[in-house]
């Protein structure tokens, strides 16, 4: 088993599939306060599941709120509140080696020594999770930094989402 923190978000990897969940500091804390629902085993209430994906993480890490991952069947995926985006199909297995925001750049690596990098906008990562969380005025503010290239990638995870008003939006602003 391997585990992701991030905040109050946490990845809980088995070997076939991986758990997000969020943690309840709320309820922790007014559990310690008034010892109900405390046991000997921990505190029940102090995660809520947020899903289960039927999916093998190999490697992992956490880009603000989304969590990226190479899989075992080769893939280089993200989770963003509930959608699992694509990133790239790769052609061997990779692994995470990390991130650098000013370049926008995820760095990939093998066991032959071999960096690979992709490109991954941290603006389309806070705008996709401001909409997830349905702060949509955060999701106002971040849009203009978002290069008008990917705004239809943009615009297509909104149609996911069923956010047709917000789709139509994003394609009226090029």
């Amino acid at each position: 088993m391997k585990l992701w923190v991030r905040r109050e978000l946490v990845c809980i990897a088995t070997v076939e599939s991986f758990f997000m969940l969020l943690y309840l500091a709320e309820k922790v804390a007014t559990a310690q306060e008034t010892k109900k629902g405390v046991t000997k085993d921990g505190i029940e209430d102090s995660f809520e599941v947020l899903c289960e994906i039927q999916e093998v993480v190999k490697t992992g890490l956490w880009v603000g709120d989304c969590f990226i991952y190479t899989s075992s069947v080769n893939k280089l995926n993200y989770y963003v509140g509930g959608e699992i985006v694509t990133i790239a199909h790769l052609d061997r297995t990779m692994y995470l080696l990390g991130y650098i925001p000013k370049g926008d750049r995820l760095y990939l690596g093998d066991k032959e020594l071999n960096i690979v990098t992709y490109s991954l906008l941290v603006a389309v990562l806070e705008y996709q999770t401001a909409v997830m969380r349905r702060d949509f005025g955060m999701a106002d503010r971040v849009l203009p930094t978002i290069p008008k290239e990917m705004r239809t990638r943009v615009a297509h995870f909104l149609e996911k989402q069923g956010l047709d008003n917000l789709d139509l939006d994003i394609k009226t602003r090029r």
